[in-house]
């Protein structure tokens, strides 16, 4: 692995061409983001933006020469390319992933945000951004078949209500493959290191106060805000499941315990997803409070 790593990380053109090829390869899209966040920790924003241009850039005109349409890239770009620069700039800077972690956040909550403040009925309006991807880039082609055309309308019909949660998908997930990003840099050049922070993931107190207001607020306020602040409060939930999940590793680390038990929390996560988010979320939340990490650690 350390290998592949310092091939692609040997220049700019071995970088850029490894983004490249992820975004032509839909199941290996998130190598192009993970390369910029990549590239931006170890060599700074100006190389990962520089790989981020390049890779949309070259991809779109294959795109287009190929399917005519670079629609694919351009929604990288602006869904995942440039979120994953600044978090890795932020993590950078900081050398904190819990500011990371507040900044994707802050990323996800303000695209929920603007979607409720620009729109009458945000289900609608995502309605209409699915049939934009679902059916109007048929239309570019040759002329669809009605009952294809009718079927795709159905789905983004079923999808609309879900998508919801994209904005919050997005900020995870994107903050998921910064962790491998930063993971990645640690295996170059400092081996042990991204373990070594991940334990210590904590978000800001502030955070933790912006929850229970959201928390409250989403039980007693009714019309306008009531889609609002319960899709901003999962979306809080979701940063402390990811806090609660470091703390599980930080006592396993400090307790010299079996492995087993973070195998046991990843078979929870995937077998009974809500139980294990409450669990993790709870444990995430109490411990900005009681600080279990420093506890566990100080009887050591």
């Amino acid at each position: 692995m350390r290998g592949i790593l310092k091939f692609v990380t040997r220049s700019r053109t071995h970088a850029a061409g490894a983004a490249v090829l992820g975004l032509l390869l839909p199941p290996f899209g998130f190598v192009a983001a993970g390369m910029v966040g990549l590239v931006t920790l170890k060599y700074g924003v100006a190389d990962g933006a520089l790989i981020l241009a390049a890779s949309v850039a070259v991809s779109s005109a294959v795109m287009l020469l190929v399917l005519q349409s670079a629609d694919a890239a351009l929604l990288f770009a602006v869904s995942m390319g440039l979120p994953m620069l600044l978090l890795a700039t932020v993590l950078r800077t900081t050398a904190s992933q819990g500011a990371a972690l507040a900044c994707a956040g802050l990323l996800g909550g303000s695209v929920i945000a603007a979607v409720h403040l620009l729109t009458t009925d945000p289900v609608a309006w995502w309605r209409g951004v699915l049939e934009i991807f679902l059916v109007d880039r048929m239309r570019r082609g040759e002329t669809p078949d009605p009952v294809t055309v009718e079927s795709l309308r159905e789905m983004a019909e079923k999808l609309a209500p879900l998508m919801s949660g994209a904005p919050t998908g997005i900020a995870i997930g994107t903050m998921v493959l910064l962790f491998l990003a930063r993971w990645a840099h640690a295996v170059l050049d400092n081996p042990g290191g991204f373990g070594k922070e991940f334990r210590a993931l904590r978000l800001d107190r502030r955070i933790a106060f912006a929850a229970i207001l959201l928390g409250l607020s989403a039980i007693f306020l009714r019309g306008f805000a009531s889609g609002l602040l319960p899709e901003l409060f999962n979306l809080v939930v979701a940063l402390y499941v990811i806090q609660g999940i470091a703390v599980a590793h930080a006592l396993v680390n400090h307790r010299r315990a079996s492995s087993g038990w973070l195998v046991a929390m990843y078979i929870l996560v995937v077998l009974m997803p809500p139980l294990a988010m409450i669990l993790l979320s709870v444990t995430g939340f109490s411990d900005t409070w009681l600080d279990y990490r420093a506890r566990y650690s100080a009887s050591t």
